[in-house]
């Protein structure tokens, strides 16, 4: 039977505590923190995503963050996205209204072969 431990390997207050060793130095990554305690563990997913992180850009959906002034989503620069806007809109002034459909009744569906008789295309 093996003893319980009193520390984890790498834990300061171990018997074997080395501070250069491998262990140690991964149970320091895992617990000290200098600069006040994080909101997710080191080895979380969103461990990056707290509020200021200092190495990541912040971009608003579908803007390019090298190139903020071009048009979101489309990627257009400023005086393409006015050619574009001002040619939808000539357009929008010829368009029409589709016409409405006359609603369809749809026919009845096929009847049920009785028992016993068999489908011709089984045989």
């Amino acid at each position: 039977m093996r003893a319980e431990e009193d520390f984890p390997k790498g834990h300061p207050a171990r018997f074997d505590y080395d501070p250069e060793s491998p262990a140690a130095k991964e149970w320091a990554r895992l617990h000290v923190f200098p600069r006040g305690e994080p909101a997710y563990a080191p080895d979380h997913p969103r461990a990056g995503a707290d509020e200021n992180p200092g190495n990541r850009i912040e971009w608003r959906a579908g803007v390019d963050p090298e190139n903020p002034e071009y048009e979101a989503f489309t990627g257009r620069p400023p005086d393409q996205a006015a050619a574009v806007a001002a040619h939808n809109s000539e357009l929008a002034k010829a368009a029409k209204e589709s016409p409405v459909l006359e609603p369809v009744i749809a026919p009845e569906p096929p009847k049920a072969h009785p028992e016993g008789e068999q489908h011709a295309a089984s045989s």
